[in-house]
């Protein structure tokens, strides 16, 4: 009677340890998911940095495109200036009607005034649609750079909840071949 209650008791034991042992099976297999799931994160935001970076070197070449454009436009510009300014200014209607011998010389000087301006207003525009242009793309190339760093904060987080996650399989195992010497 002693012995059976005693043998009985051990079964109980044993059955409560090899529950235990399941248990931590389970709980490790769940684990390693749980660090697959971080690391194809980790790998997801690897990925997103690697895409940010060459968005941003597409960028920066634009942007360099857009300066030297700007430098050649700029140049033509203070070239134009030079020559107005050379010439002595700009010419009066009233100096352009005195100085013209007929009228088809009057409508020849209007419509190279005319076509002059035309092409100074070209330049302006120019100008400022390149500078638009570059600002536009610095102001991209900031947001994508904090994107970039706000992926990289968060794959910091996830590799360091995957450490964590490792440790904790660590654990598990541990506790698992304590329950099996137990058996």
């Amino acid at each position: 009677n002693y012995l059976t209650q005693k043998q009985s008791k051990l079964k109980q034991e044993l059955e409560g340890v090899k529950g235990k042992k399941n248990e931590a099976e389970r709980e490790q297999k769940l684990q390693k998911q749980l660090v697959e799931n971080m690391q194809s994160q980790v790998d997801a935001c690897n990925n997103q940095i690697a895409k940010l970076n060459d968005e941003i070197a597409e960028k920066e070449k634009l942007i360099q495109e857009k300066d030297a454009e700007l430098a050649d436009t700029k140049y033509v510009f203070k070239q134009r200036i030079r020559a107005l300014y050379m010439s002595g200014g700009t010419v009066s209607t009233l100096s352009m009607l005195m100085n013209s011998e007929d009228f088809s010389n009057i409508l020849a000087s209007a419509e190279l005034t005319s076509a002059v301006s035309a092409y100074d207003n070209t330049i302006c525009e120019k100008i400022v649609e390149s500078m638009s242009e570059i600002n536009a793309a610095k102001s991209q190339i900031e947001k994508k750079k904090k994107e970039q760093r706000n992926i990289k904060k968060m794959s910091c987080l996830q590799k360091r909840c995957g450490f964590s996650a490792r440790i904790c399989i660590l654990c598990v195992s541990i506790q698992r071949k304590s329950f099996q010497k137990q058996i």
